[in-house]
């Protein structure tokens, strides 16, 4: 290594390298501020080589133009063109690897050009289908022979036919690399005059062009300190990327490098975040600008926004809008009223880079943008400020369909005449995140096996850190710890067991293993999930640190973490060093002499018993358990109720009031492990998914479309973790009616995050239940309670279990927890809910009772299938959760509030028959609300005591008492007032009066010699009002 790194360093230094230090086997610069650093002197080089460092050159400061082909495409196309490679990357000599085949191709500067003032392009795309870089200026470029652990160990090396292999001068950079105007081939077209550095006033902002170019630019002078300074969540971590800009790091991230904070580099001037944990809690995607970036940290709605950068940065949103005009604005919404006419039901806005995305709003959401520009005419015309354009709640008559990446802006101010194709909108946007496997596991594997013929290397006292040790993907946990390393070589841990179990946290605590340790549970990573697993810790120490001489598979062989001590160097191992390596001598004291000089009296040697013993295991695997990045709490488990996790991906689900401000509805990202998720639905996620069978067998069960629409908008609010809706859903019917396919399907559907719980639970039978007949609701987001009896409900349980907040339950044999509640209450039953009178006004806020009365299989009714439900959740169950995913997005644009009539017939008649008072002053009292129709507690209770009592179960039903019969009519009827008893005046109600069969209730009581207090005689006429 010692003459090629010479070689090197000499090559390089030749062609006026500016050397720098990369960190050890990676591309990242030691010192953040590198293109202030000194070059480095071939000393300074030597001795960085031989501490496993890495190599890096200054671009601007050396003069050099590289041209950095991605795949083997772009490398036929600069070869064809007639250049010679010169460098092969570590990347490029992984088989398979995403970058094989690209080649360096290293250039002078032309003569008369500034080098520092040239600029970097990046994912460059050429005619045949190569992806090439352009790099300069401000850029440093990984050198040989850097070796690289991404790569699997492999190092940068000298191309064939190259100046560095032949020995000759770097050639001038073709002259059209910087000037546009230059002939160049037909095949390089695009890379004309990319190595051109570009000031702010000429930089591209996409197909917006014109005004749209303006306030990005003053955007991007915004200064990064005025945007994340003041934010506690973000720090600098001190290290930079390799376009030269700072890296700064997001609290309660895994990995330092959380965004990189782009200032004019070849990546622009926005945030690049690589955080999963920053993008869910700051709500933001990938890319963003500096604005935007600071109304997600700030929660700013809009018009905050646009308002702060206006009055401090002069951003000039309010003079670019002094082009539109009130007639434009009126012109436009002529044109939007003539296509309601003809029954148009599409309106187009503008999407990402300058498309045009159609929207599917129907007439009457045609209506009202043409409303909202008639507006925004009348304002203009009124000089009154635009710039800060309010929000448009969707009417709940039509239907607003979310486009992927854009969240449509229904103001004034969306002019695009231009319908999109179908190609342009899409239901959910998609993110990609880390890969199920990582691409280069089949080079890690073949390492592995050449390995196995190989002697086993030295124990490097230096190699401890693990965090790279593992591929970064999301395999289960035991694949990764049984599968290939990452690293080159395997990590080498001083034997202790605090040392062993940090190195084994660090290379995966977190991402695939956790601790509850509240609930002294153990939970492993299983691609999708955190699954209960007690065995998972063992595993993973015998899997990491054991020797595995027994095994076949050289995978299952492969050294991971290799425990070691110092120990006195005895006349063997001095022997055998002096064999091999004739640098180290004896002295003449008998001492060991190693190849600087220094005398050796202890050597690192691997100790491997202790680490395979049971005792050393167990006390690793206690260690582990509290390491912080291991532990957790229980109620950190699936905590965050925008989270549902699925074996498609994770659903994020926005905020509702979020996305009234702008944010899309639905996301779908690659599974996390910082989410914590320990449930899924039953359903994986498929984008696109259908379900023909569900919809049809909803649409034979319930006819009415508007009460198909309401009862897709509640099940699908049930997807967010969090009770905001206080609705308890009642589904009514005989049996063979398709209530409980819904029920079934749907909760098949939510899979882990449905529950059934005992109908006990929610009567006053069952008032008395142990307290773990609740915990099933913990977590849950779906819950069911089948069959209801007739039996009077539990009101104070079931205005708890329905009305947000906490509540608490226990499992047997462990302390009571609390959680906040998560669940939609479904009850489905053929029998009559009963509860007492006074709890009609809460059970009047909270009841919607959808009723199934079409009978499957009757005569001219729909047909009859049996296991229809199985074969819905068999076939459909995606299209189902697709069917869910909708239903939110409706419910976060319409709500919940029209509620369709019929749900609200039923509802008033189940309120009505729910006890027998309710059914009494149903029946016998007819609300007038003239303050001349009157009745007296005393005329009431009587009858009231008549009709309960033909009831035996209601006979001793409330109201038991003359005292409380007037406030319980008021509470009963609306529009019904209270009469005190003061003096002469005695206690009744007043705007109500006897309906007609209350008046054959009396004359029924009058036939049986019943006694009623101020009804005398065979002959009584019904009066109408009673006498005060």
């Amino acid at each position: 290594m010692s003459a090629v790194a010479e070689a090197w360093i000499d090559l390089l230094h030749h062609h006026g390298a500016h050397l720098l230090p990369l960190r050890k086997r990676v591309k990242e610069p030691v010192n953040r501020a590198w293109p202030d650093v000194r070059a480095m002197t071939r000393a300074d080089a030597l001795a960085w080589l031989g501490q496993c460092g890495n190599l890096g050159v200054n671009l601007g400061a050396s003069g050099w133009i590289v041209i950095d082909t991605d795949n083997q495409l772009g490398t036929d196309a600069l070869v064809a063109a007639g250049f010679t490679p010169d460098v092969v990357t570590a990347n490029a000599q992984v088989v398979g690897g995403k970058k094989e085949g690209g080649r360096h191709f290293v250039f002078r500067a032309p003569t008369g050009v500034d080098p520092a003032a040239l600029h970097s392009r990046t994912g460059i795309k050429l005619p045949a289908g190569g992806v090439v870089d352009v790099l300069a200026g401000r850029r440093f470029l990984v050198a040989p022979p850097t070796t690289l652990d991404e790569a699997g160990g492999l190092a940068y090396a000298a191309a064939e036919g190259g100046v560095f292999a032949t020995g000759g001068e770097l050639p001038e950079a073709p002259a059209w690399l910087t000037d546009p105007e230059a002939a160049c081939p037909d095949e390089l077209l695009p890379l004309r005059g990319m190595a051109l550095g570009r000031g702010r006033a000429d930089r591209e902002y996409g197909a917006d062009g014109g005004w749209r170019s303006e306030i990005q630019a003053a955007i991007d002078e915004i200064p990064w300190d005025d945007i994340v300074g003041a934010d506690p969540r973000l720090s600098d971590a001190g290290l930079v990327d390799t376009c030269g800009c700072p890296i700064w790091h997001w609290g309660g991230a895994d990995n330092a490098k959380s965004c990189t904070l782009h200032d004019g580099c070849c990546w622009g001037w926005g945030i690049h975040t690589w955080s999963g944990t920053m993008m869910r809690d700051a709500n933001i995607g990938e890319h963003t600008d500096r604005l935007n970036l600071l109304a997600a940290l700030r929660n700013w709605s809009d018009a905050e926004k646009v308002a702060w950068a206006s009055e401090n940065y002069d951003v000039p949103f309010r003079a670019q809008l002094a082009a539109v005009t009130a007639e434009d604005l009126d012109e436009y919404a002529d044109r939007l009223d003539g296509d309601a006419d003809a029954g148009g039901t599409e309106v187009s806005a503008p999407g990402p880079n300058g498309a045009n995305l159609r929207l599917i709003v129907g007439e009457a959401g045609v209506r009202e943008h043409a409303a909202k520009f008639r507006s925004g005419a009348a304002a203009l015309r009124q000089e009154v400020e635009l710039w800060a354009p309010a929000r448009t709640d969707p009417a709940g008559s039509y239907e607003q369909r979310v486009v992927v990446g854009w969240t449509p802006t229904l103001g004034a101010l969306a002019l695009a005449p231009e319908p999109a194709t179908a190609a342009d909108t899409a239901a959910v946007e998609v993110i990609e995140g880390p890969p199920a496997v990582d691409p280069l596991l089949p080079a890690y594997t073949q390492r592995a096996v050449d390995e196995l013929a190989s002697a086993a290397l030295p124990i490097d006292t230096a190699s401890g850190y693990a965090r790279n040790l593992l591929p970064a993907d999301l395999r289960p946990l035991r694949e990764a710890v049984f599968g290939p390393r990452a690293a080159a070589r395997p990590v080498d841990v001083e034997a202790t067991d605090g040392q062993l179990a940090q190195a084994i946290t660090a290379a995966l605590g977190g991402a695939k293993l956790i601790h509850a340790a509240d609930a002294e549970t153990w939970y492993a990573w299983d691609g999708v999930r955190f699954r209960i697993d007690p065995t998972a810790p063992q595993m993973t120490v015998q899997a990491l640190l054991q020797r595995h001489h027994q095994a076949a598979d050289p995978v299952m062989r492969q050294r991971k973490i290799r425990a070691w001590t110092w120990k006195k160097v005895t006349v063997e191992q001095k022997s055998k060093l002096i064999k091999r390596d004739p640098a180290y001598k004896i002295d003449e004291f008998g001492d060991l002499v190693g190849p600087n000089g220094e005398i050796i009296e202890r050597l690192a040697v691997e100790v491997a018993e202790r680490a395979e013993s049971t005792a050393g295991r167990n006390a690793v695997v206690a260690q582990i358990a509290t390491d912080p990045a291991v532990a957790v709490r229980t109620e950190e488990l699936d905590a965050n109720p925008a989270v549902i996790g699925t074996a498609g991906g994770y659903i994020r689900l926005a905020d509702p009031r979020a996305v009234r401000d702008g944010a899309e509805a639905v996301t779908v990202t690659a599974p996390d492990p910082a989410c914590r998720v320990t449930r899924t639905m039953g359903a994986g996620f498929v984008a696109g998914a259908t379900c023909p069978r569900w919809d049809q067998a909803l649409s034979d069960a319930l006819p009415s479309g508007e009460v198909r629409r309401w009862l897709q908008k509640v099940l699908g609010q049930a997807l967010f973790g969090r009770q905001d809706e206080h609705i308890l859903l009642v589904l009514e019917g005989l049996g063979g009616n398709g209530k409980g396919l819904v029920v079934d399907v749907i909760n098949a559907v939510f899979g882990d995050y449905g529950t059934e719980l005992q109908t006990s639970v929610l009567t006053l039978a069952g008032m008395n239940n142990h307290a773990t007949d609740l915990m099933p609701l913990k977590g849950a987001r779906f819950a069911t309670a089948d069959e209801v009896p007739p039996q009077q409900l539990n009101l104070d349980r079931v205005k708890k279990l329905t009305g947000g907040g906490w509540i608490s339950g226990r499992l047997c044999g462990q302390d009571t927890v609390e959680w906040e509640q998560t669940h939609l209450l479904v009850l489905r039953t053929n029998n009559k809910l009963q509860w007492a009178p006074s709890a009609m006004a809460a059970m009047r806020r909270r009841l919607r009772v959808i009723r199934f009365d079409v009978e499957f299989g009757a005569p001219g009714g729909p047909e009859l299938i049996h296991g229809l439900a199985t074969a819905i959740v068999a076939e459909e169950a995606s299209g189902v959760l697709n069917w869910l995913i909708e239903g939110y997005r409706m419910y976060t644009a319409e709500g919940l509030d029209r509620v369709p009539a019929e749900i609200d017939e039923w509802t008033s008649a189940t309120l009505a028959g729910s006890s027998s008072w309710a059914g009494f002053c149903d029946l016998a009292l007819e609300v007038t609300k003239d303050p001349a129709d009157t009745l007296l507690s005393a005329d009431i209770f009587p009858v009231w005591d008549h009709f309960r009592g033909q009831d035996t179960d209601q006979k001793h039903a409330s109201p038991g008492s003359v005292r409380v019969v007037a406030a319980m009519v008021c509470e009963q009827l609306r529009g019904v007032t209270r009469i005190e008893a003061k003096g002469k005046t005695k206690a009744g109600v007043r705007g109500v009066r006897w309906s007609e069969a209350g008046q054959e209730l009396i004359a029924e009581m009058r036939r049986g010699d019943i006694v009623i207090p101020g009804i005398t005689g065979s002959s009584y006429t019904m009066p109408r009002i009673s006498s005060i």
